[in-house]
């Protein structure tokens, strides 16, 4: 009962979160040398009250009121409610609240020491010490791969209960995370600077929002439903929520090893506590044009490690390879399937009796820290310092992205085979190689002083008149094709890309806003087919496709945009002014098109139904300023 979770104990607990922070740092200057020493002391903690469903869940059904031989035909959920008869119900048991803590412990040196008149060396290095994720009382319970597991006749893979081993974390103490940084600046010549770096930074080790081992066994439920209660009919009543609710039988903490069979389950290793850290790398020069203009041009990359990678962490997986078993896969195991019981009592899919450890669907790593990525670029920026009533700022980055998946090596994604990930590592889907982006500022020149002289009520009014504007010209999106109505009960299924197929049917094709069959389309629908299945009806592939998840070269339309704003201040004296301005988004009201439709499935596949803007938007502001 309840709106949307609002009534009773859904929203009666909470979560608690916080830090403390302990530092010292220490500068000593000495000759040419500017040294920096210190260190940092971080705990952070998260303290979960969770009373979620204390009162209880009761769920109703057309089924007790209706007509005994009409069940389709009568009755009513809300009628059922009134008589207060439950079709099921559950209710937590809760016995524990969680506190979680994280420590670690940083010590940096660097100094800045101007070896020479021309040269600057800037030498760092941060060494931290990482303790790894802590319950105050170790309520926590994670896979073990080789402990027997009591329900499932003994095979391995069974929970371990860090209470029950009498710790109160999973990890080792991480000595190692190390970060040297090095960088020099080198003037050239009076109007040329040569600089560049190298440095390693890592992510905070709560950068996974304090998740963790799994709490099974520490809190509980109660549940009525036909699964645990036997009735004669549908209609039949399982429960009045006018009578006792029933007891809770079982003991907590229940630290059954076999309490996850027939669930997912996690595993943290000793040495999941290293941290995911990019290195960084830059060289570039830096000139002093005329008419006091800067123009920088710079290489800058960096390397991703040991970055999170969710999707490719699952320790139940299997090889590709078995992708020749077929329909049969998606079918329950039989004494026939030629596959042996993986234990007494096993009910399940084929796939499933297959996997590594039968008794889990699933076994995730909240710390799979094994992605990594790499991103280089050229980049070139032009400044023009205000002077004479303009500046300007032009940046122009041409660059690339590589990760895992179709978004990024730090999101979740659903790999082809996690036994080599090689297949799923492509550009990454915020790669935008070509991004030009320029602003610039100009006062009008007509005023007091000014081009075109103003005096008067002519100046109040015209003069002193400031534009603005930014402007942005880039690539288009990265795209990811994406198969239909074929299945790989292994993991994702990619499409095949036909060779010697043009990809883009037409690069000029405008806006199908109806999304109808004849529209032009973008992408060329024969340039890409679902991968080839087994020919059993259950469209089970055989092989993946060869395209990937995301499209290597080719991309949705360019994209280009621009705002612009107006503004003049009017002074009385120091402390009073009045300011307008006017802001105008869009002010060519482009539409521009939208990504076109990537799934192989869908009837305008290739097309542009969507505009990429709004319609033009102006904003008119005044502010009294004393």
């Amino acid at each position: 009962i309840g709106a949307g979770g609002r009534l009773g104990s859904n929203n009666a607990g909470g979560s608690f979160n916080g830090s403390t922070i302990i530092a010292n740092d220490l500068t000593i200057v000495k000759g040419r040398h500017n040294f920096k020493v210190g260190f940092e002391h971080r705990r952070y903690y998260l303290n979960d009250q969770g009373r979620g469903n204390t009162s209880g869940t009761f769920n109703f059904s057309p089924n007790q009121t209706a007509q005994p031989g009409f069940i389709n035909q009568t009755g009513h959920s809300f009628a059922s409610f009134l008589m207060g008869t439950a079709s099921a119900t559950n209710r937590s048991v809760v016995a524990s609240f969680f506190g979680r803590r994280w420590r670690s412990t940083g010590f940096y040196f660097q100094d800045d020491f101007k070896a020479t008149r021309k040269l600057t060396l800037n030498l760092g290095f941060r060494w931290e010490i990482i303790g790894g994720l802590q319950e105050v009382a170790g309520r926590m319970a994670q896979f073990n791969p080789t402990k027997p597991n009591p329900a499932a006749g003994g095979i391995l893979g069974a929970l371990d209960f860090a209470d029950e081993l009498g710790v109160t974390t999973f990890m080792d103490t991480n000595w190692r995370q190390l970060s040297p940084k090095f960088g020099f600046a080198y003037e050239v010549n009076s109007r040329m600077v040569m600089r560049g770096g190298y440095g390693i930074n890592n992510m905070p080790p709560i950068n996974n929002g304090f998740g963790g081992p799994s709490t099974i066994g520490y809190n509980g439920a109660i549940a009525v439903n036909t699964a645990n209660t036997a009735v004669r009919f549908a209609e039949d009543v399982l429960f009045n929520i006018d009578q006792p609710y029933p007891s809770f039988t079982s003991e907590l903490p229940n630290r059954n090893p076999s309490l996850a069979n027939g669930q997912g389950t996690t595993f943290i290793g000793r040495n999941h506590n290293k941290l995911p850290y990019t290195q960084n790398w830059n060289f570039g020069f830096q000139f002093a044009l005329p008419s006091n203009t800067v123009l920088e041009v710079n290489y800058i990359a960096n390397k991703g490690t040991n970055l999170p990678i969710g999707g490719f962490d699952n320790l139940n997986a299997l090889p590709l390879s078995l992708l020749s078993l077929g329909d049969n896969l998606t079918r329950p195991w039989t004494a026939a399937s030629g596959v042996p019981q993986p234990f007494p009592g096993f009910s399940g899919t084929l796939v499933q009796a297959l996997r590594p450890f039968p008794q889990y669907t699933g076994i995730s790593q909240p710390y799979p820290y094994f992605g990594n990525s790499t991103y280089h670029s050229g980049q070139a920026q032009l400044t023009r310092h205000f002077r004479d009533g303009f500046s300007y700022l032009l940046a122009y980055t041409w660059s690339k992205s590589l990760g895992y998946g179709s978004d990024s090596s730090i999101d979740g994604a659903t790999p082809v085979d996690i036994f080599n990930r090689g297949l799923d590592r492509s550009i990454t889907g915020f790669h935008i190689p070509h991004f030009f982006k320029g602003t610039w500022i100009y006062e009008l020149p007509i005023g007091n002083n000014k081009l075109i002289p103003l005096r008067g009520i002519a100046n109040t009014l015209l003069g002193g008149w400031q534009l603005t504007g930014i402007h942005q010209i880039r690539s288009g999106d990265a795209l990811s094709i994406g198969a239909a109505g074929v299945v790989n009960p292994l993991g994702a299924a990619y499409p095949d890309l036909v060779q010697g197929v043009p990809i883009v049917a037409n690069s000029d094709a405008s806006i199908s806003f109806r999304g109808f069959a004849g529209g032009t389309p973008y992408l060329n629908r024969a340039a890409f087919a679902n991968p080839p299945v087994h020919p059993g009806g259950q469209n089970v592939i055989i092989r993946p496709g060869t395209l990937g998840p995301v499209l290597p070269n080719i991309r949705g339309p360019r994209v280009w945009s621009e705002d612009v704003s107006m503004q003049k201040i009017f002074r009385f004296d120091e402390q009073k002014s009045f300011e307008i301005r006017g802001t105008f988004l869009n002010p060519l009201n482009r539409a521009g098109r939208g990504n076109p439709i990537t799934n192989l499935g869908d009837p305008n596949f290739g097309q542009i139904t969507l505009a990429r803007f709004g319609g033009r938007n102006i904003e008119l502001a005044a502010r009294i300023t004393f």
